[in-house]
C-alpha cells in the first residue's frame, strides 16, 4: 500500500503540470552489445568531492538487493558537500576540474546534460527528478522547485557493465553564494527509466481503484482535473505575459502585465491549494 501511494504521489505530480525533467524524457540505453565505456575521469573527481568536502554525517547510502540471488537491485548515495572552514577557491577548483572531467566523459554517456539556475525570486513551476528503484514510485527530485533559483546540475547515465536493464546515474549539483559553496553528488545504480516509463501506462484512474474507496476516487480524480485545468489557465497567461512589452509605470503595457500577473497569481493559489487537498487525500489512504 505504501508503494502504491508514493505512485499516486508520483502520478499527482505529473498530472497537475509540476514537471519532472528527466522522468518526462527518458531516453534508451545503448544497445546490448555495445561496448561499456565507464567515465572514469569524472568519477574521481566526484570521490575526490566526497573526500575532501563531503559531509560524512549526512551521507545517504542505501542499498536493495534480490533476496534469493543478491544480486544489486538498486543503489544510491548521495553526499553533501561545502567548503567548510576552508576559503570557498578551493572547493571551487576540484568542481572546475569535475565540470571539465564531466565534459571529456561525455561520450561514455547515453544520455547527459547541464541544468543553469534560472535565477530570480519566484521559483519555476518544474523541478528536476530521476529514478532509483524499479518502478515510478521509486524517484529522488535532485532539484527542487526552490533549488532551480539558485542551483547548477550536471548528470549522465551510462550503461550499467553487469546489467543491460540498469544504468548508472552521475551528477554534482551546487550553487555560489556569497559567503557559501555548497552541493550534492549522486551515484545512483537502478533500472534504466525508458524500462520503467514502459511499465507505467496504467491510467491514474486505474491504480486509483486499487487505493481508494468509490467516494474518494471521485475527489481524487476530481481534483486532479481541475488542478490541470488551473494550470492550463496559468499556462496561458504566462504566455500572454510573455508576449507583453514591459513598459514605464503608468503606460497601458505597465498596467497590462500587473493585470496579467494578478490573474496569475489568482489561479497560481487556487492551483495550490487543489494539491494540497489531493496530496491530504493520498495520504489519508491506509
Amino acid at each position: 500500500m505504501k508503494k502504491m501511494i508514493l505512485m499516486l504521489v508520483a502520478i499527482m505530480i505529473a498530472a497537475c503540470g509540476i514537471k519532472a525533467i528527466n522522468i518526462e524524457q527518458p531516453k534508451a540505453a545503448v544497445e546490448n552489445n555495445s561496448e561499456y565505456k565507464s567515465p572514469d575521469k569524472f568519477i574521481s573527481c566526484i570521490n575526490i568531492i566526497i573526500d575532501k568536502w563531503g559531509d560524512k554525517d549526512k551521507t545517504q547510502n542505501t542499498v536493495s538487493r534480490n533476496p534469493e540471488s543478491g544480486a544489486i537491485v538498486s543503489k544510491v548515495v548521495i553526499v553533501p558537500f561545502n567548503h567548510g572552514r576552508s576559503p570557498q577557491t578551493f572547493l571551487e577548483a576540484d568542481l572546475k576540474k569535475a565540470i571539465n572531467a564531466y565534459d571529456d566523459d561525455k561520450e561514455c554517456a547515453y544520455n547527459y546534460g547541464r541544468i543553469n539556475n534560472v535565477g530570480g525570486d519566484r521559483p519555476p513551476r518544474d523541478y528536476w527528478a530521476t529514478f532509483t528503484g524499479e518502478d515510478e514510485g521509486f524517484q529522488e527530485i535532485i532539484l527542487s522547485q526552490a533549488d532551480r533559483l539558485t542551483y547548477n546540475l550536471v548528470f549522465m547515465e551510462v550503461k550499467n557493465a553487469d546489467d543491460p536493464t540498469k544504468r548508472d546515474f552521475y551528477a554534482i549539483k551546487w550553487r555560489k553564494r556569497q559567503e557559501d559553496y555548497d552541493g550534492k553528488v549522486y551515484m545512483i545504480t537502478s533500472k534504466r527509466p525508458d524500462l520503467i516509463m514502459r511499465g507505467a501506462n496504467t491510467s491514474s484512474e486505474e491504480k486509483a481503484e486499487d487505493v481508494f474507496s468509490s467516494n474518494d476516487k471521485k475527489m481524487y480524480l476530481l481534483y486532479q482535473k481541475t488542478a490541470q485545468e488551473y494550470k492550463n489557465t496559468i499556462d496561458e497567461f504566462f504566455a500572454k505575459l510573455r508576449s507583453t512589452g514591459y513598459g514605464v509605470a503608468g503606460t497601458e503595457n505597465y498596467k497590462e502585465r500587473e493585470r496579467l500577473k494578478k490573474i496569475i497569481d489568482d489561479y497560481t493559489n487556487k492551483y495550490e491549494e487543489v494539491v494540497n487537498k489531493l496530496h491530504v487525500l493520498i495520504m489519508q489512504q491506509k
